[in-house]
């Protein structure tokens, strides 16, 4: 567990010793708010666990819960703000070097960005069908 579940290091190299060579290789947890809703679920069960997932964010997540490390998301806005946060004191075992107001502005882009590419999809989809 911890801010780096998951992520691939070079062997013998611990994260908590570099905050700022390791801050963009945390990995966040983003739990997708679409899921909750009615048509999430029927999407959930329509997929079977059979979507490919994108570790890059350059289409929503197709599972509830998707892990990116920072340095993956490609989106100017996560980059510019994690690379200007200083890192904390100390790391914590939650959120690593990158502070919690950071993290969470890091998930609400993402919740933004999930909503924003679900609806330029069902407005294609919408402009084919008609």
């Amino acid at each position: 567990d911890g801010p780096w579940i998951g992520a691939y290091t070079r062997r013998g190299w611990d994260p908590r010793t570099s905050p700022e060579e390791a801050k963009d290789l945390q990995v966040i947890e983003f739990r997708d708010p679409f899921f909750r809703t009615k048509r999430g679920q029927l999407l959930l069960k329509a997929q079977g666990g059979d979507a490919a997932s994108d570790h890059y964010f350059k289409q929503p997540p197709t599972t509830r819960t998707q892990a990116y490390q920072l340095h993956d998301l490609q989106d100017s806005f996560v980059t510019e703000l994690v690379a200007a946060a200083p890192p904390e004191e100390e790391c914590c075992k939650k959120f690593g070097w990158v502070g919690t107001c950071v993290m969470e502005a890091v998930r609400d882009r993402l919740t933004i960005k999930s909503h924003d590419m679900r609806e330029r999809a069902a407005r294609a989809t919408a402009g084919k069908a008609g």
